[in-house]
C-alpha cells in the first residue's frame, strides 16, 4: 500500500506514512475503502522520481506538493551526485578485489600457496577459516 498524508485545508498535517491501523473509531482503517480513506483526509502519495545513474547518483527528497484536483500528494525526488568514496572505502574495495583475484589464481592452480609470502599464506588460511565458520 502506498504511503499517505493527512491533508487538511490543502495543507499536509501528517506524513508521508503508512495509514494508521485505527482512525476516528474505524478499526482496520487501511481496509476501509479508498473513498472513506479520502473522505477522512488521508491522501495517497505518488512518487515522482527521475531516472538516475546508479553508479554516480542517488535520490534525495526534494519536496511535497498537494494536488487538490487529483486528491494526491506528490513527493518529488531529485538525482544528486553521490559523494566520493572515502580513502578507507576505496582501500576496502581494492582489498576485496585483490582477494577475489588471489582466490581465482589459487583455484586455477596458476601458483601454489607455497609461492606466497608467509604473511599472505596466513591471511589466506585465516580467510578460509572465517568462510568455513560463516557457513556453519
Amino acid at each position: 500500500m502506498p504511503k499517505h498524508c493527512l491533508v487538511q485545508k490543502g495543507e499536509i498535517v501528517k506524513g508521508p506514512m503508512d495509514l494508521p491501523k485505527n482512525w476516528k473509531n474505524i478499526s482496520n482503517f487501511p481496509n476501509a475503502g479508498e473513498a472513506k480513506i479520502l473522505a477522512y483526509g488521508w491522501w495517497p502519495v505518488e512518487e515522482i522520481k527521475p531516472s538516475l545513474d546508479e553508479e554516480t547518483e542517488k535520490l534525495e527528497i526534494d519536496g511535497l506538493a498537494v494536488d487538490d484536483k487529483a486528491k494526491v500528494v506528490l513527493r518529488y525526488w531529485v538525482a544528486v551526485k553521490k559523494p566520493e568514496p572515502t580513502i578507507g572505502e576505496q582501500l576496502s574495495r581494492t582489498n576485496n578485489q585483490m582477494v577475489r583475484v588471489l582466490d581465482e589464481i589459487l583455484a586455477k592452480g596458476l601458483i601454489d600457496k607455497t609461492q606466497l609470502s608467509v604473511e599472505t599464506q596466513e591471511l589466506v588460511a585465516l580467510r578460509q577459516d572465517l568462510i568455513s565458520q560463516s557457513e556453519k
